[in-house]
């Protein structure tokens, strides 16, 4: 059976709820992160995913493809609230050489 690019996002998602509910039973937070650098269609949905369930993403501007994607609409939305919501708070920005050594 061929690979499809993205399957596993699916998986780790879920993984990453059951490990932080493991903790919240504990009576300790566990902070969830998007992090996107480069990224194709499925990165996206993860990207949407995380804003949506209010989890913390970061998009490291420069590294191509989805990243650069969602770079650009945020930096052409009239108001990032509408977009995605108020929770934006930083852009990293990444020149060529330092993208490439990711």
């Amino acid at each position: 059976k061929p690979h499809t690019a993205g399957c596993e996002i699916k998986y780790t998602i879920e993984l990453q709820d059951i490990i932080q509910d493991l903790f919240a039973q504990e009576g300790r937070g566990l902070p969830k992160v998007c992090i996107m650098l480069e990224g194709g269609e499925s990165s996206i949905d993860c990207a949407l995913n995380a804003v949506r369930n209010k989890n913390s993403l970061l998009i490291v501007r420069g590294t191509g493809r989805a990243a650069e994607i969602l770079c650009y609409a945020l930096d052409h939305a009239k108001s990032y609230e509408r977009v995605v919501g108020s929770e934006i708070k930083t852009v990293w920005e990444l020149g060529e050489s330092e993208s490439r050594t990711i």
